[in-house]
């Protein structure tokens, strides 16, 4: 119970049954001492990261970066930003 999970959702997460959900990643990555996965090379990746760290949803990630919502899944799934004020709202928030 240390995550606030019972003890069944340790055992498939770490057989990758399941992916803890966002807001317990931030217990996680503390309890590790580290993030577990692999450095991000992308746009998105670091937002994914950023989020994680945060225990963010995607529109709390928009909001800290004042974009919309869909334009935040937009580029984290394509790590491509449209216009240079999206990529430096975005860079603002995940540096």
């Amino acid at each position: 119970m240390l995550l606030g999970v019972d003890e069944f959702t340790y055992p498939n997460w770490e057989k990758g049954r399941n992916e803890p959900l966002i807001r317990y990643w931030p217990a996680i990555i503390e309890f590790l001492g580290c993030d577990p996965n692999p450095t991000p090379t992308t746009l998105g990746g670091r937002m994914k990261a950023k989020r994680r760290h945060m225990g963010w949803t995607t529109r709390m990630a928009a909001d800290q970066a004042g974009i919309d919502e869909g334009t935040w899944r937009c580029v984290e799934m394509s790590s491509s930003a449209r216009t240079l004020r999206v990529q430096s709202a975005i860079e603002g928030v995940c540096s």
